[in-house]
């Protein structure tokens, strides 16, 4: 029968010291984890913006976006070395739907000259 003060390899318990060494192990291990990962998320962030700043950005987009309308709604030039210019939006829709009217219409002439065509 077996001694049950037997301390064969495969019974035995292990010791105190051993599982307090590994606890400690893992608890440190965990923290310098959390420590760079906190030192990444602190570097990385950006600096505070001051109301100065807030305002030239503002100005330069309010400035952007005039530019941009001005562009939209007025002609202009584009190149003109190239002969390339810039016409208002409701203009360029005004004449791409005349263009596309008239392909259309061209289109549908075409098809009746193929149905009596025999």
């Amino acid at each position: 029968m077996s001694n049950p003060h037997d301390t064969s390899s495969n019974n035995r318990d292990p010791g105190g010291f051993k599982v307090m060494v590994s606890a400690i192990g893992y608890i440190g291990v965990m923290l310098i984890f959390i420590l760079i990962v906190y030192l990444s998320y602190v570097s990385n962030q950006p600096p505070p913006i001051d109301e100065q700043i807030i305002d030239e950005r503002l100005q330069t987009l309010a400035e952007v976006r005039a530019n941009q309308k001005e562009a939209a709604v007025n002609y202009g030039w584009v190149d003109r070395s190239k002969g390339i210019v810039r016409i208002p939006i409701e203009r360029a829709m005004e004449l791409t739907v005349r263009k596309l009217a008239a392909v259309q219409e061209e289109t549908e002439v075409s098809r009746e000259i193929d149905e009596a065509t025999p």
